[in-house]
This record gives C-alpha cells, structure tokens and sequence, in this order.
C-alpha cells in the first residue's frame, strides 16, 4: 500500500486503487434500485434503509454494518434528521432494528455505529435481540485545531 503525501505516520487509510473502481461499483447498489432482479451476495446496499429493507429475504446476510443517524441535528445530503429526547430516539431506533436482525443470517455478525450521546440507547436497544460481544471504541483525528468549540474526537461500534 503506497503511502499518500501528507499524511501522518501512523494513518492507516486504506485506498483503491484506479482499476478496483469499476469492479466495486457493480457491487453497490443505491436505495433508488430495487434489490429484486439482483444477486445478493457479495453487495453494498447503499442508501436509506427504508426505502429497501422489505425487499431483502430474511436470513440473508452475514455481515451488516449500520450506522443510523446519531441523535443529532443534522441534515444529510437534504434527509434532516432532528435531535429527541432519548425515549423517542429509542423508539426511532426500534422502528427499523428488529427488522434488520431479521436480515442476519442465525451465525450473522451486526456492527452498528454511534457516538457518545446516542451509545446508552443504541445498546439497550441492540440488547433486545442480539447479544453484544464488544464495543469497539475509535479515535479519530477530527476536531484538532479547532479553538472555537470542542469536537467529539471518538465514536463507538458495537
């Protein structure tokens, strides 16, 4: 792997390379596109879960990585998504949670995403239908510099 000018020592950043692109493309599969004509294996369904998540056959995958949006304000490529009490961001999580495990394949391995401010729910909810092996705590470099306000610099998957 060839090191790119300007980074640290120690990033790990993985790159593709230029003739890798066209291969994975085929295998990305935007939420706009319906799931029924395709092969799923070997795919990255990429978009908003609910606009696929009932046309996916239960037991499919063996693999899921989720990263659903943090009880944030924010808006996503023109999708707000508005902060709420942690109740109501539980119920959210809820909504579509069960139907995803319903996804995993009965030896399926789940990762799922969140930060510091959304973690507590996440794992209570994750509890409710699977059992959690590990919480996987990252660093990242974001933020540095910054002397206006401070910046959430770690970020969970569980």
């Amino acid at each position: 792997m060839e090191k790119k000018k300007g980074r640290a020592k120690q990033n790990r950043t993985l790159n593709i390379e230029d003739q890798e692109v066209n291969e994975l493309q085929k295998r990305i599969i935007l939420s706009n596109k319906s799931l029924k004509n395709n092969n799923l294996e070997d795919i990255i369904c990429c978009g908003d879960l609910f606009d696929f998540i009932d046309e996916i056959p239960d037991k499919s995958f063996d693999l899921i990585i989720i990263d659903p949006p943090y009880n944030l304000s924010r808006d996503f490529n023109g999708t707000k998504f508005a902060a709420m009490k942690a109740d109501a961001y539980e119920t959210y999580l809820r909504s579509w949670f069960g139907k995803v495990c319903d996804k995993l394949k009965d030896d399926g391995s789940l990762y799922m995403c969140g930060d510091w401010k959304c973690c507590s729910s996440m794992q209570r909810i994750i509890e409710e239908r699977l059992t959690i092996l590990n919480r996987i705590t990252w660093q990242r470099e974001k933020g540095r510099g910054a002397k206006a306000n401070w910046k959430n610099g770690m970020e969970d998957i569980w």
